[in-house]
């Protein structure tokens, strides 16, 4: 070795001498990014954005950065600790709620209560986690020598104002915008006391992480995405109890069937009803039928001259739903009538979710419906049918709000059913009985149809919600036909 190469080797170890140990630098820079995840995470939660689903994206991912923040700061003191911990928790609940809210089973598990009951479970944790935060974070402060600071305390009055507005049902706006601005001031205050932290050299050494950062939000995101993905896709349809349908003799059942057939009854229906709806058309006096095809596609558009001008149409090469009305007279003074709606899928049209009917007449102060409401579903497979109940049938008192006349109250018969898709001629029916005391009338019943034409409807959205609400956005996703008989009697 010569001189020159001594001279630089010592020199090497003198400047070594001067780098502060491994211990002292991992236990500064992990304290400032710890905080930035947890603020970040607190920020996106208290956002709320209603489009684009960002009301569900941007809650989950600062759900996501809190928890990966409270792990790194979990050995710091007992209230990070318990900030993991209901971090933990809360990142579990909500991810299992957004997996939910992808299925059919959001509507038919998630009840009032249950809602009411995990409501009160997410906000106790919400407001337990705010509040270990606020004791931690004062904690940390005495120990790096600072004066207690006020900015984790106006967190958690924050929540208790937001929740004390939303138990009052509080509509106004002036005291949503103040919030907003004072959610703003608080998550500013609490990056500038992360800031005077770091400028007083106070560091911690994270806990031990036997799993990145990275790697870790990457599984967490790539589970929910795929949870989101297969509920939509393969749970999005009721839960029918289908079986075989038995094929009974009844002379009296018989003689009705060719009776109604002589009086002009259509074969195909009168082969799907019940041997109770048949019976209950005996001694009928007249029989009125309307049969319609409809379409449940777009169609294709056509454009084409015509005298000089240009006139676009929308063809439909397929119709794929057959809708028919029957109006079946019980009485010689013809007050009293029997309807059947019945519907038949001629071809398949793609998607089978959930289907929903309602019924309902323009002339409902002149007639009233007689219960029950009967019907049934059916399709074809392999030669054999198979028949169900409907999954909810019966006459709803529901309240929307009308775009022309503000919240208004329905009363109309629905019935929600969903169909398998394989197989082929799904169809079904729904009876029931129409009374009058009117002398000269319309007998006038509508079925309005809806199909679900796509699984791709987040959070999951029922055919009897959209048809009840009219869901705005989601039109694209559902297809309603207004099917109806119509028609005066006059003896």
């Amino acid at each position: 070795m010569t001189e020159r190469d001594f001279d630089f080797d010592e020199m090497l170890e003198s400047s070594l001498s001067e780098i502060p140990p491994e211990d002292i630098v991992s236990s500064v820079t992990p304290w400032k990014k710890a905080m930035r995840l947890v603020l970040v995470g607190f920020a996106l939660c208290g956002i709320t954005l209603n489009f684009l689903c960002l009301q569900y994206i941007l809650p989950a991912l600062g759900i996501l950065l809190s928890f990966l923040g409270f792990r790194m700061l979990r050995r710091e003191n007992g209230c990070f600790f318990a900030c993991y911990i209901l971090s933990a928790v809360e990142m579990l609940y909500q991810y299992v709620c957004l997996i939910l809210e992808a299925t059919v089973y959001s509507e038919l598990w998630l009840t009032e209560n249950v809602q009411a009951v995990l409501l009160i479970f997410s906000i106790s944790c919400t407001i337990a986690k705010y509040i270990c935060f606020c004791i931690g974070l004062s904690d940390v402060r005495k120990k790096a020598g600072l004066p207690k600071g006020t900015s984790g305390i106006w967190l958690v009055v924050w929540n208790l104002v937001v929740l004390l507005l939303a138990l009052v049902q509080y509509e106004g706006f002036i005291i949503p915008i103040l919030l907003i601005i004072g959610y703003i001031l608080i998550i500013r205050s609490l990056f500038r006391v992360m800031r005077e932290l770091d400028e007083a050299g106070y560091g911690i050494t994270p806990a031990k992480i036997w799993i990145s950062d990275r790697v870790l939000s990457i599984g967490v995101s790539a589970v929910l995405i795929c949870g989101v993905v297969c509920g939509m896709r393969f749970f999005n349809s009721y839960p029918m109890a289908w079986q075989e349908r038995e094929i009974t003799e009844n002379i009296q059942v018989e003689r009705v069937k060719k009776y109604l057939l002589y009086l002009g009854f259509p074969e195909y229906v009168l082969s799907d009803m019940t041997d109770e709806d048949i019976l209950a058309c005996a001694g009928a006096e007249e029989i009125e039928v309307e049969i319609t095809d409809w379409a449940l596609n777009e169609g294709r558009r056509v454009t084409e001259w015509r005298e000089d001008a240009i006139y676009v149409d929308t063809v439909y090469d397929v119709e794929e739903l057959r809708a028919a009305a029957i109006g079946v007279r019980l009485n010689e003074e013809g007050t009293k009538w029997k309807v059947i709606h019945h519907f038949l899928f001629t071809s398949d049209p793609g998607f089978f979710g959930t289907e929903s009917i309602k019924l309902w007449s323009q002339v409902a102060e002149d007639w009233w419906y007689d219960e029950p409401l009967t019907g049934r579903v059916l399709y074809d497979k392999d030669g054999i049918t198979y028949t169900a109940p409907y999954y909810h049938l019966s006459t709803d008192t529901y309240t929307h709000n009308s775009v022309f006349w503000g919240e208004r109250t329905d009363r109309h018969p629905f019935a929600d059913f969903s169909f398998p898709e394989e197989g082929e001629a799904w169809r079904g029916y729904l009876s029931y009985e129409m009374t009058t005391t009117k002398e000269k009338w319309l007998v006038d019943s509508w079925m309005n149809f809806t199909h679900q034409t796509s699984p791709w409807v987040y959070p999951f959205r029922t055919a009897n919600e959209h048809s009840k609400n009219g869901v705005f956005g989601l039109s694209e996703k559902f297809k309603m036909i207004q099917d109806a008989i119509q028609f005066w009697y006059d003896e």
